[in-house]
């Protein structure tokens, strides 16, 4: 039996779309960054794109294991570092007033300088370098579909390269056989887990190093 209110998220797309259309889907896909510069040689960690599928446009948000994996070792850090001071101490704190008339003033706030915070930092840093190479956190390739009212959204786990426009396009049509069920996961990245063991062949903790390079989305 349908969901009805995904059906009517559908639907809804399907009309957004119909009366929306924009050139930049000439192409086949949108891209939403620029690779000029990019190093060919570089990891990828995440990235978007939209393309049209069956008279609806689908948003893809891609990301790499290595991201998710890195993702996982983030949020145990921060969890086993909660016991640690993570806020700013204000210091030097000096009061900035308001003329009243021509010899009165009042007080109308204090002004205070920041100490980074840096010994929970370095204790966050240090937590995160050990569960990279200790934790037993594994990631497997996954997707996840979701609608709202004019598209439909793809959650992509996947471990492919992304530096140019040809890898972009070359997600978009692997993203479209998982939508239209040509293509399993399991069957493109049979028994595939992103482990401690990739982390480190990626040289992602080198001398001790721990490299958090992906761009901010």
């Amino acid at each position: 039996m349908k969901n009805i209110h995904v059906e009517r998220l559908r639907i809804a797309a399907k009309q957004f779309h119909r009366y929306q259309r924009r050139q930049h889907f000439d192409k086949g896909i949108h891209a939403y960054h620029l690779y000029d510069g990019l190093d060919p040689a570089c990891l990828s960690w995440w990235d978007d794109v939209a393309f049209i599928l069956n008279d609806y446009m689908v948003v893809l948000l891609w990301i790499h294991p290595r991201m998710a994996y890195d993702d996982q070792i983030d949020s145990v850090a921060h969890k086993l570092s909660e016991s640690f001071p993570q806020h700013d101490i204000l210091i030097n704190k000096s009061p900035v007033h308001q003329k009243i008339g021509r010899s009165r003033k009042k007080l109308i706030r204090w002004e205070s300088e920041c100490m980074p915070k840096s010994d929970y930092l370095e204790t966050l840093d240090a937590t995160k370098k050990h569960l990279a190479l200790t934790s037993d956190i594994q990631v497997v390739p996954f997707v996840k579909s979701s609608w709202i009212d004019r598209y439909r959204m793809v959650k992509l786990c996947a471990p492919v390269e992304v530096r140019n426009e040809v890898d972009l396009r070359s997600l978009a049509t692997l993203a479209k056989r998982l939508l239209k069920h040509e293509v399993t996961l399991q069957e493109l990245f049979p028994n595939y887990h992103y482990t401690k063991m990739e982390w480190e062949q990626d040289g992602l903790n080198t001398n001790g190093t721990y490299l958090h390079s992906h761009r901010m989305r």
